[in-house]
């Protein structure tokens, strides 16, 4: 596989992106001076999925630790959850076939222990020790339909965020559940103006962020903050990641959509910095992709990996650095 580079870096509640090599030598801004959104500075992005038997990755997550990423894919036993070293290597199976139907999204627990994964076709989250080991359903999920998650600590103890839909009413909705189960998921927004809600992301101060592929107008896809109960739209028409991806910077300033540009049918990472709602794009290296998956974060941490469902042919999983 290609191994392409890119590089990030972050600057007080922004994000600076741009092609790694570069003739001239990528500078810091200014004191005080607002950085641009978009290729414009460098650092890197790898391609980790060296080699291992698999294909059509569709999302992932790197470890608290940030030495191992896992994703969801399909490889010779069947469809499930694989890890690859955050540096580069061999993918390897950790949980595949039964009883994942059509395993999706994946998150993993702020202790690196266990890896939560949402199967819509089956209606549930399964859990998945970190090291391997037998998927089990996670209490109270039954009927969700789930597709995104994010998994933080609250109080003390993981809160699994996801996506899907209320198994009350079958209305979309954006849920919670304690990551040890419950008898029923609480659920903190649900439908107009969610359509087709999907991936999800949770600041500190506890608002929400959620990819929408049908929420936008003429049908498209669309970003939505959830706030208070309040939902509101804050990127409209886009053609978006399937799975979607939502991710934040570590300090919460910027918000990063997988997305994909309508007009040249190329993987983009949009960028939003959520205080002005200013934005941009990067295209450098994520633009010789063209099927845009998940992305996600180590917690706390400055590690990002994105997926693609088929790039290089049978899909690739980028581990990408904030400096």
């Amino acid at each position: 596989m290609k191994d392409t580079r890119l590089a990030l870096v972050g600057f007080s509640g922004a994000l600076i992106i741009g092609l790694a090599g570069c003739a001239t030598a990528p500078q810091a801004a200014p004191a005080g001076a607002k950085p641009a959104l978009g290729n414009e500075v460098v650092a890197s992005a790898d391609v980790v999925t060296k080699s291992g038997a698999f294909k059509n990755p569709l999302d992932s997550v790197p470890n608290p630790s940030e030495d191992t990423i896992y994703f969801t894919a399909t490889g010779n036993n069947g469809k499930g959850v694989f890890r690859v070293p955050a540096a580069g290597g061999a993918a390897e199976e950790v949980a595949t076939g039964a009883p994942f139907v059509a395993p999706r999204g994946i998150a993993i627990s702020t202790d690196g222990k266990q890896v939560f994964v949402t199967d819509a076709q089956s209606g549930q989250i399964f859990v998945v020790p970190a090291m391997g080991g037998k998927p089990s359903p996670l209490r109270g999920t039954q009927g969700t339909a789930p597709r995104g998650m994010d998994v933080v600590s609250m109080g003390g103890a993981d809160v699994v965020y996801f996506t899907g839909s209320d198994p009350a009413d079958g209305k979309p909705a954006v849920m919670k559940i304690a990551a040890t189960g419950d008898t029923a998921p609480t659920v903190v927004a649900k439908g107009a103006p969610l359509v087709a809600p999907d991936a999800v992301v949770i600041t500190k101060a506890g608002v929400l962020y959620v990819s929408d592929q049908s929420a936008g107008s003429a049908n498209s896809g669309a970003v939505l903050k959830v706030m208070g109960g309040t939902v509101t739209k804050i990127a409209d028409a886009l053609k978006l990641g399937e799975p979607g991806g939502v991710a934040l910077t570590p300090d919460d300033g910027v918000l990063l959509v997988s997305s994909i540009d309508k007009a040249k049918g190329t993987d983009q990472v949009l960028l939003i910095e959520l205080s002005s709602l200013q934005t941009g794009v990067v295209t450098a290296v994520v633009s010789e992709n063209h099927a845009a998956g998940g992305v996600h974060r180590a917690s706390g941490k400055g590690l990002f990996s994105w997926a693609d469902y088929s790039g290089g042919g049978d899909g690739r999983v980028y581990g990408i650095r904030l400096h």
